[in-house]
């Protein structure tokens, strides 16, 4: 068969599972030897090639190449190119069972979402024109968004979580600053964006109730006729919504804290080092040295005669220590962690905190707007923002007060947040 003959096949040739299964197993090591050169282009020659190399000797390399065309196991790179490149879905069938999915853009996820919005759009289009057709498209368009967002989400979760374990595993043979700047990396381009959509802004949340509510409503206008297809979609849309958020809460609860005590060590590691540097560069007066460090010395008193010393062994073993006393009951703010109530009052916050751009004290603000609000959300939320980097706020530490909050005292710097576009802005 030629080329030309393949080409003209494909429209109408439906390859069953079982042919292509049948292909994939004989020639596992073609497929293999495409997968480690996906991110190439191939001509003709080069398939023939590879066929030959990795085919086996009873096997025709052109025959091999026409399956791979004729199986849609390669695609043209452009269009009348003659270059071909391996199947992208094979590619990800590959990293899927090697379980190293590649994250996903929170541009193409935040893209999804917005394209959710459209579907959403075409059902109530299709709903004031009667139109049970469009419905069903929109429809079908709404479970590939959905298991899209839920692709890039899971995967997102898995590499995050994947790089703070390596990390951890490598502390001692690679310097902190590459490790932290590693996850840094990786939280800012795949986790902090999922994190403003869902905990912020309530993306993801607000999007799938609205695709449910117009699925609802199309059901009831009799426009969906298969009840299992709107079945199937309204899990689609749970999964979609409860997915993110425990994927964010987890990331959150387990790999910011690693994320943040490495930033906080990078700092400390930084600050020796210009101090050394300074210190060799200077001498001790001259970089300060003197001033931060107190004077230390040994007195003579202080050190221990034998008889001393035997007294207070003595002591230690006649020691007899006392009951400890009964723990006290866990409090309110113990289960903080989990209380549904702290994201929407995050949210109405940091709304508030937006809208005013230049905050000189966070708490008292806090406290003003929002009197009743529970001790534990206030601590929470000044935690949340202290330990935030964005670029809508910047954050400033100043000298420390004391606050009064509902159930607690408090005695903490006054956290200031000023917004570098209100300012320029107004």
């Amino acid at each position: 068969m030629s080329l030309a003959e393949s080409r003209q096949r494909l429209p109408g040739r439906q390859i069953s599972l079982k042919e292509f299964a049948r292909f994939a197993f004989e020639y596992e090591a073609v497929l293999f030897a495409l997968y480690q050169h996906a991110e190439e282009t191939h001509s003709r020659s080069d398939l023939l090639r590879i066929a030959a190399d990795h085919g086996g000797e009873e096997s025709s390399a052109s025959r091999i190449v026409e399956r791979l065309i004729e199986y849609r196991i390669v695609e043209e790179a452009d269009l009348q190119s003659g270059l071909y490149r391996y199947s992208q879905p094979l590619v990800e069938l590959h990293r899927h069972l090697a379980k190293q999915g590649e994250p996903v853009s929170a541009e193409s996820i935040e893209a999804n979402l917005g394209a959710l919005n459209h579907a959403v759009a075409d059902i109530d289009l299709a709903r004031v024109a009667g139109n049970g057709a469009k419905a069903r498209l929109a429809t079908d368009d709404i479970r590939r968004l959905c298991a899209e967002i839920l692709r890039g989400v899971v995967q997102n979760h898995r590499h995050i979580q994947r790089e703070a374990l390596e990390i951890k595993a490598c502390e001692g043979s690679v310097p902190l600053r590459v490790r932290y700047e590693r996850l840094q990396h990786a939280w800012d381009r795949y986790i902090a964006p999922l994190v403003r959509m869902v905990e912020t802004r309530g993306e993801f949340a607000g999007r799938t109730q609205d695709a449910e509510r117009a699925l609802a409503a199309a059901d009831r206008d009799g426009l969906l006729s298969d009840a299992e297809e709107v079945r199937r979609t309204r899990l689609w849309l749970a999964a979609t919504g409860v997915t993110a958020t425990r994927a964010v809460t987890d990331c959150v609860k387990t790999v910011q804290p690693v994320l943040s005590e490495l930033r906080a060590d990078s700092r400390v590691v930084a600050g020796a080092a210009l101090g050394m540097a300074a210190f060799i560069r200077f001498g001790a007066d001259r970089s300060g040295l003197t001033s931060l460090l107190r004077h230390i010395q040994v007195r003579e008193q202080e050190r221990f005669r034998d008889d001393h010393a035997r007294d207070i062994l003595a002591g230690i073993l006649d020691f007899k220590p006392a009951q400890p006393e009964p723990t006290p009951p866990a409090s309110e703010a113990a289960d903080e962690e989990s209380d549904p109530n702290f994201v929407p009052f995050m949210q109405r916050i940091i709304a508030s905190l937006r809208e005013k751009g230049e905050v000189e004290d966070v708490i008292t603000f806090v406290r003003g707007s929002h009197p009743d609000a529970p001790g534990h959300h206030v601590l929470r939320l000044y935690h949340e923002l202290l330990g935030a980097e964005d670029d809508e706020f910047r954050v400033t530490v100043g000298g420390r007060f004391e606050y009064s909050l509902p159930g607690c005292d408090l005695s903490s710097p006054i956290l200031a947040l000023h917004s570098p576009t209100k300012h320029k802005d107004s």
